[in-house]
C-alpha cells in the first residue's frame, strides 16, 4: 500500500513538473505577453497577425482579449465582419466583468447587431458598466432612455 502511495506521489509530481515546465518554456506566453503583441500589431495595422495574438490571450481568458476580439469582428479588421461573433466574444469578456464589454454588448442590443434588437437587455449591460465607472455607457443609458421613456 506504501508503495502505492509513493508512487501515485511520484507520478502526480511529475505531471506537475511537466505542466510547470511546458507553461515556463520560452514559446509560450503569457496572456498579457500575448495582448502586449497584439496591440502592437493592430497599432501597425497588421490586422491579420494582431487577431491570432487576441486569439492566443482570449483563449487564456484575458478579457480585454476577448473584448478586442469583439471589436475587430464587429469592425471587420482582419476578419470578415461577423456580429455575432463579437457578440460572442464581448460575452466572454463582459462575464469577468468587464466594464468595456459590457458596454459594448449594450450597443450591439441597442442596434440589434448579431443579437435581436432589445433596449431592456441594452439598459441591463449598459448598467452592469456604469456601475463601473464607464463614462460610455453612462451618456448611452441617458440617451436610450431619453428616446425610450418606461
Amino acid at each position: 500500500m506504501k508503495k502505492l502511495i509513493v508512487v501515485g506521489v511520484v507520478l502526480a509530481l511529475s505531471v506537475l513538473a511537466v505542466v510547470l515546465l511546458l507553461h515556463y518554456l520560452p514559446g509560450s506566453a503569457t496572456p498579457e505577453k500575448n495582448f502586449d503583441t497584439a496591440v502592437k500589431l493592430l497599432k501597425s495595422k497588421n490586422y491579420k497577425e494582431a487577431i491570432e495574438y487576441f486569439r492566443k490571450a482570449a483563449a487564456q481568458n484575458h478579457p480585454r482579449a476577448q473584448n478586442y476580439l469583439g471589436v475587430m469582428y464587429g469592425e471587420g479588421q482582419g476578419v470578415n465582419q461577423d456580429h455575432k461573433e463579437a457578440v460572442k466574444w464581448f460575452q466572454k469578456a463582459a462575464a469577468q466583468n468587464y466594464p468595456r464589454a459590457q458596454n459594448n454588448l449594450g450597443f450591439m442590443y441597442k442596434w440589434g447587431q448579431g443579437v435581436n434588437q432589445d433596449h431592456k437587455e441594452a439598459v441591463k449591460w449598459y448598467r452592469k458598466a456604469v456601475a463601473q465607472g464607464h463614462l460610455g455607457a453612462k451618456r448611452a443609458l441617458i440617451k436610450l432612455r431619453s428616446q425610450n421613456p418606461q
